[in-house]
């Protein structure tokens, strides 16, 4: 297959990937199941839109009620004191499924995790500026060098550096 013909197929491919089911997984589907299975993946409710598209093709269509059911099922799987500091530590959005007065385990994991992000963040700045830092001093270190050299050439040669300047 030539290059050309390849680059023609990437937005097939791209669309193909983007379907969160399979024709055959919406046929098979247990909306309860797949509810519950996107809730521990972090996905929000919302995620059933998705599944509707990508169904809509095979005649099969969500339903909403089993899936919120299972969704909600999942939830207290995600919505941990360890997913929600893994989340901000990572830089990732707060979780809005993961509602505060019903899981505020995560809530709390989730200002954990953005105190060590942001103490993660200040440290990247500082190692940045110290990188800088050294930049300068070896920018330093080479003109001072240079200075020594023009030094030691003159204090050799004090004729020659007479000319230079006359002339």
């Amino acid at each position: 297959m030539r290059l050309n013909q390849f680059v023609h197929l990437l937005p097939c491919l791209a669309l193909a990937s983007c379907a969160t089911m399979s024709p055959e997984e919406c046929r098979q589907a247990n909306w309860e199941e797949v509810g519950y299975n996107d809730a521990i993946e972090g996905y929000p409710v919302s995620r059933s839109a998705d599944h509707r598209e990508a169904c809509a093709d095979t005649g099969v269509s969500v339903d909403f009620d089993l899936y919120r059911h299972g969704h909600s099922l999942g939830l207290p799987y995600y919505c941990t004191r360890e997913t929600g500091f893994e989340t901000a530590d990572h830089g990732g959005d707060f979780a809005t499924q993961c509602r505060r007065q019903t899981f505020p385990d995560y809530v709390l994991g989730y200002s954990e995790g953005l105190d060590v992000f942001a103490l993660k963040t200040q440290m990247r700045e500082i190692e940045i500026q110290i990188e800088i830092e050294i930049e300068i001093e070896i920018e330093i270190e080479i003109e001072i060098e240079i200075k020594i050299e023009i030094e030691i050439e003159i204090q050799i040669s004090p004729g020659l550096s007479l000319i230079h300047i006359s002339e």
